[in-house]
């Protein structure tokens, strides 16, 4: 008898496209499941970071929707100081509830951490993640992040090793 192997899901094609003045409503309109809301900010905090940068002055926030189909199905942010060396940080990351279990959260992960790398002061990814969030943990640990045992504000570290998510 022939054994069948699985083939692989294929991922969706995204494009991350900057929050401007002409798509933030559309942004701030993403929501994830009720169960899902104390895992992940709001578009709309999120936003706010960019102005207010709670991690000190140096860093900028880049602030990006997830676009497939012809529609915004998430959001996702990169920040660090960009000036210097350093890990370039994940954050405000979501998948809108119409559009979650389809493939775009992979998608737009690893379109995140090729934006990241194609910063020349990037020297690491990394991102944080509410401790009770198991299934954000699973893609995450699947596309090459591993908990580096540290918590910040509360939530679980994670950096990409070296060949994670196509290095």
């Amino acid at each position: 008898m022939m054994e069948l192997t699985p083939r692989p899901t294929p991922v969706p094609a995204v494009e991350l496209v900057p929050i401007t003045r002409d798509n933030w409503l559309e942004a701030i309109a993403l929501k994830v499941a009720t169960d899902q809301n104390a895992f992940t900010p709001s578009v709309a905090v999120s936003l706010a970071k960019e102005s207010i940068r709670p991690d000190g002055p140096e860093d900028e926030y880049r602030s990006y929707g997830i676009r497939a189909d012809g529609a915004m199905v998430g959001f996702g942010q990169l920040c660090k100081d960009f000036r210097t060396p350093g890990t370039c940080w994940i954050g405000g990351f979501l998948i809108d509830r119409r559009f979650q279990r389809r493939g775009y959260g992979r998608a737009a992960l690893r379109a995140l951490i090729a934006l990241a790398r194609r910063e020349p002061t990037t020297t690491g990814v990394g991102l944080t993640l509410e401790p009770h969030n198991a299934v954000a943990r699973r893609l995450y640990e699947s596309e090459g992040f591993a908990a580096t045992g540290d918590v910040y504000a509360g939530e679980l570290v994670f950096e990409l090793r070296s060949g994670g998510a196509g290095s």
